[in-house]
């Protein structure tokens, strides 16, 4: 994901995970950089293919693995089955650092679901102090700013979904 990008390629963004991400990170004050040992975690069951007392993983590789209660539980999970995943990533070592380092949590798909860009509106509501209001057009759905007073304001976010206007005008409100 690109972690710069100026307020007019973000309002032409599509729905979808980069556009989510920016919402989380930038609207909603989430981050999505978990705990290094929960990527670890997570990277690391991406390489095994069978689970038992041997681990196989994806290069066929058998790795023995001890009974959980004597693995260390990784910090930022309280799952059982991820002390054996730690281990794995323990195994790996080196080998997997480049991907968790790059490792995010999926953020809500606020962009694309209805009941995740109103979480973003409570959000704004609460943070902002203005009025929005939502306004289905022929072909799209547009968000204007205050629409008590009659004067004329210009949509501050558009797309052709609810959610994607929706999206598309609270970055502006914080970005812009």
């Amino acid at each position: 994901m690109r972690t710069e990008l100026a307020l007019e390629a973000i309002l032409v963004l599509p729905a979808g995970r980069e556009l989510d991400a920016l919402v989380a990170e930038r609207v909603m004050g989430l981050s999505l950089i978990p705990h290094r040992d929960f990527a670890k975690t997570r990277v690391a069951a991406r390489y095994v293919s069978s689970t038992g007392p041997v681990f196989v993983l994806t290069d066929e590789t058998r790795v023995t693995v001890p009974p959980g209660d004597g693995l260390k539980q990784p910090e930022g999970t309280s799952d059982w089955n991820d002390r054996y995943f730690f281990f794995i990533a323990q195994y790996l070592g080196g080998r997997i650092d480049d991907e968790v380092n790059r490792y995010r949590l999926d953020p809500k798909p606020y962009s694309t679901s209805i009941a995740a860009a109103w979480e973003v509106v409570e959000k704004l509501s609460d943070k902002l102090d203005f009025y929005w209001s939502l306004v289905r057009l022929p072909e799209s759905w547009a968000v204007y700013e205050d629409p008590r007073d009659l004067g004329f304001y210009p949509a501050i976010g558009w797309g052709n979904t609810a959610p994607l206007a929706i999206c598309r005008a609270a970055l502006k409100a914080v970005m812009g």
